[in-house]
């Protein structure tokens, strides 16, 4: 049986859309300065996926204690829900985390910022090709573009982009990006069969369970830290299941490539962030600053415009495969607005 879709306004979807990539655009130096306070290294690739696993299992647990308030009774997937939240679990939190995680050490902070948001790109074609939600077309390619352009625009300026590959570096950093964009069309496919805060939340759960038994099982450590750390961890912890169970609510109305023109706001905002709170703002200009948000911003436009809008101006009108297979959804299938983390952390 399919779910109520939740509809929004154009203007509330691209808030909303924006104030989920900012939120994960935080996070990156939010996770630098968390490891001073923890003692971890970019090195201890063991002791950060324990560190991952566990705010993970505390995200998911989060997420379950606030269903239980909210509905007055305890969530958990239906029986027939298990394998969603299984692939789920598997692709958007176990394999992208610990790809990334074994990036750290091989990759240049540019090259990782560059190509993590190369994920906007493979949702769209993972949602285009694989579960055909909807065309692949040269405006969305265009946009998508006109986004990396503008993320590599306010990057180039950090340093200079390492020569040379590597399977461990660049290789598992492709795989966190593939596994990124996977994720999204998996839940636009899901959400209308689960309840997406159960499904955010148990994923995570299940993930983070994944994440913590593979660091144990090679030698990593739990590290503590003071007040100060334990605050960052709390926010690290609460902005996951946040971001994305809004996010999965947002894709029950929206098509994939409305949202992943989107992420290319998550890089920017985190260099941004990062030039604040990390002093990290010695090579970036302003004008910089300005010039990457409108590339970004006219790249969002051409993806979103000339969609074909639903009666009543809620959004384009929905996919007609989806309607085949699982009845009309209210409001349509897409407004107009995803986006990014980076790969990490989301």
């Amino acid at each position: 049986m399919n779910r109520q879709t939740t509809t929004f306004s154009q203007s509330a979807v691209i808030l909303l859309a924006v104030f989920c990539c900012v939120l994960w655009g935080s996070i990156t130096p939010v996770i630098k300065v968390s490891y001073q306070y923890f003692h971890l290294t970019d090195r201890d690739t063991a002791s950060l996926t324990v560190f991952a696993g566990i705010r993970y299992i505390l995200c998911g647990a989060v997420g379950i204690a606030f269903g239980v308030v909210k509905n007055r009774r305890f969530l958990r997937p239906k029986g027939t829900s298990w394998g969603m939240v299984l692939k789920l679990a598997l692709v958007q939190t176990f394999i992208q985390q610990l790809s990334f995680y074994i990036s750290l050490t091989h990759v240049s902070g540019v090259n990782a910022s560059i190509l993590g948001s190369l994920n906007n790109f493979f949702s769209i074609l993972v949602a285009c090709l694989v579960f055909r939600q909807e065309k692949l077309t040269m405006r969305k390619l265009v946009g998508c573009a006109l986004g990396f352009a503008g993320v590599i625009f306010i990057n180039i300026s950090q340093g200079s982009v390492a020569a040379g590959v590597s399977l461990a570096g660049e290789g598992a950093l492709l795989v966190a990006c593939i596994s990124c964009g996977a994720s999204y069309a998996m839940i636009k496919e899901y959400t209308p069969r689960e309840d997406v805060l159960v499904l955010m939340a148990y994923q995570f759960l299940l993930g983070g369970v994944m994440l913590a038994a593979a660091g144990f099982a090679f030698g990593g450590a739990v590290h503590t830290a003071g007040p100060a750390g334990y605050a960052l961890f709390a926010y690290m912890v609460v902005m996951p299941i946040t971001a994305f169970t809004l996010w999965g609510v947002l894709l029950q109305s929206s098509r994939v490539s409305q949202l992943s023109a989107f992420g290319f706001v998550s890089p920017i905002t985190g260099v941004i962030f990062s030039a604040v709170f990390l002093r990290e703002s010695g090579k970036v200009s302003l004008l910089q600053c300005a010039a990457s948000l409108a590339l970004v911003s006219l790249g969002i436009y051409i993806v979103n415009s000339g969609e074909k809008r639903a009666p009543g101006g809620r959004g384009p009108c929905t996919d007609t495969r989806r309607q085949k297979h699982a009845g009309p959804h209210p409001g349509g299938e897409g407004l107009v607005s995803h986006g990014s983390r980076g790969t990490e952390g989301r």
